[in-house]
């Protein structure tokens, strides 16, 4: 039996099989062979920061790849995708002396209510418009109404029509199969909201001594590069290191005492961004004590008294952004939700995105925006929570490149990295039905 290797690099990456050149992955390339043949790959990436790697394969439908080469998605009929990541060289110098950058001194005892951070608000550019477009800081207030919103505004009205009888069937009855979430972090439909404290490691030098009667007790808050740019926190002779990403500019740091804790802060920049995202990190805590409360890339960072606000861009068909929501005293996450950058909805035409839109806003709990794309009788049959678990474990929508006797498919993958091919069915263009096709 025949089978399809679809092969995916991350850049350009040169690509050998059994001593027989394919060409460049930057460009999709298709390759046939048998199922259960053993395979010898060879890749060449052209960047000179990434190096050379190799690895072999028997297809089935249980292969894997080292994570640090990719991942391979399992499509129906023998069909796989490889996508293909190029490792980057370990830089192996170290400076022979740890450089400062920044440096702060804090008093224990000083002390205020509120923590400030440093740079207060980002204006970010969409790059979905014109350069000349900023983000507003007022579309951080605009939040997406979901169901439970609805709900409650609607309960009390006995407004809210609801289907209790009409079940999703599993074969072809107006939607097929059952039941992932999320922007990780990493990526993310809109989750009950998770604590964003995080244990970092500490590693003390040797053990704190009480400080003498009379001592001056202070801080020392720094910004150091020692083959990398870390956070350390210095308290006699406790100390404390978080690393930070690689790749960063213009970095800033602020450092005082909040309620008795230090919080330190560290803002910048990638080097090599035109997304222009900014790179927050919040840590809090006393010696042998100290949690990551905030850490990320943003769009846009704002803080208005004592609520700080954090936007990440989706960058989906309908232009939304995922707002985390801080508390300014104890710096824990007291909200998260959704809003439109431009207001309103960014709407498909094309009625292939239609699906791509639909699961979408289903990861974001915009049901309404869902369910725009779906006609009056699919509607009828499809609540919130049937199209929220039908959805739920699958954690990325591709549109069908590979199936061309199917046309308006497209494929969910699941989180094993199993891929099931769907066919949508269109009415007054809008989704009438789906289901999943079935290859034996």
């Amino acid at each position: 039996m025949n089978s399809h290797l679809y092969i995916i690099g991350n850049d350009n990456i040169l690509i050998t099989v059994n001593g027989v050149f394919l060409g460049n992955a930057a460009t999709p390339i298709t390759f046939y062979t048998e199922e259960n043949a053993l395979l010898y790959f060879w890749a060449m990436p052209l960047e000179s920061d990434y190096k050379p790697f190799a690895f072999s394969l028997r297809v089935n439908p249980n292969m894997t790849l080292p994570q640090e080469f990719g991942t391979i998605i399992a499509l129906p009929a023998r069909r796989y995708e490889l996508r293909l990541c190029a490792p980057k060289y370990q830089t192996e110098y170290e400076p022979p002396i740890k450089k400062i950058l920044q440096s702060i001194k804090v008093k224990a005892e000083s002390s205020q209510n509120n923590f400030q951070i440093a740079e207060q608000v980002n204006i970010a550019q969409i790059t979905e418009k014109n350069s000349d477009d900023k983000i507003s800081n007022n579309i951080i207030e605009q939040k997406i109404n979901n169901s439970e919103d609805l709900k409650k505004q609607t309960n009390s009205k006995d407004n809210l029509t609801r289907h209790p009888n009409n079940n999703i069937q599993k074969t072809s009855v107006k939607i097929s199969q059952d039941n992932k979430d999320d922007i990780q972090s990493n990526s993310i439909s809109q989750n009950p909201v998770k604590s964003n404290s995080q244990k970092s490691n500490q590693q003390p030098v040797n053990k704190t001594k009480p400080a003498q009667k009379g001592a001056a007790k202070n801080y020392i808050v720094s910004l150091i590069n020692d083959g990398a740019d870390r956070l350390c926190i210095e308290y006699g002779k406790d100390v404390f290191y978080h690393a930070l990403p690689k790749n960063l500019k213009n970095l800033t740091l602020k450092a005082e005492m909040l309620n008795s804790d230090l919080v330190a802060a560290v803002t910048a920049q990638k080097e090599d961004d035109n997304l222009k995202d900014k790179y927050l990190l919040v840590i809090k805590g006393k010696p042998k004590k100290y949690e990551v409360k905030i850490e990320g890339f943003f769009d846009l960072i704002h803080q208005e008294g004592k609520k700080i606000s954090a936007l990440k861009l989706n960058r989906d068909i309908a232009l939304r952004g995922k707002v985390s929501v801080f508390d300014g005293q104890t710096l824990e996450k007291s909200d998260e939700y959704y809003v439109y950058v431009n207001k309103e909805p960014n709407r498909a035409q094309d009625i292939r995105l239609m699906p791509i839109a639909v699961f979408e806003a289903v990861k974001c709990k915009d049901f309404s925006e869902a369910k725009y794309y779906l006609t009056d009788s699919l509607n009828e049959i499809l609540t919130e929570q049937k199209l929220e678990e039908f959805f739920e474990d699958y954690v990325e929508i591709l549109p069908n490149n590979y199936y061309s006797q199917y046309p308006h498919s497209f494929l969910l993958i699941d989180k094993n990295n199993k891929a099931s091919l769907f066919k949508a069915v269109y009415k007054n263009n809008k989704i009438d039905n789906f289901f999943e096709i079935e290859f034996k």
